[in-house]
């Protein structure tokens, strides 16, 4: 596995497939309260990305 290089992480990219993957800090021990329509199995994780990372992409995922 790859290093952080601190100018591009946390991360979302795609896949091969077409899925994406999200590089961020795992919080899933920390989070109570998820939307009524959201949760968590046990095989996932939820992960943190800050509002920034998120909105640079954002538009090419329409």
């Amino acid at each position: 596995m790859k290093k952080c290089k601190a100018l591009v992480c946390p991360a979302i990219m795609q896949d091969e497939n077409g899925d994406y993957i999200i590089i961020g800090t795992d919080v899933t021990g920390e989070v109570e309260n998820l939307e009524e329509f959201a949760g968590c199995a046990q095989y996932e994780k939820i992960v943190k990305v800050p509002a920034e990372v998120f909105e640079s992409i954002k538009k090419s995922l329409k």
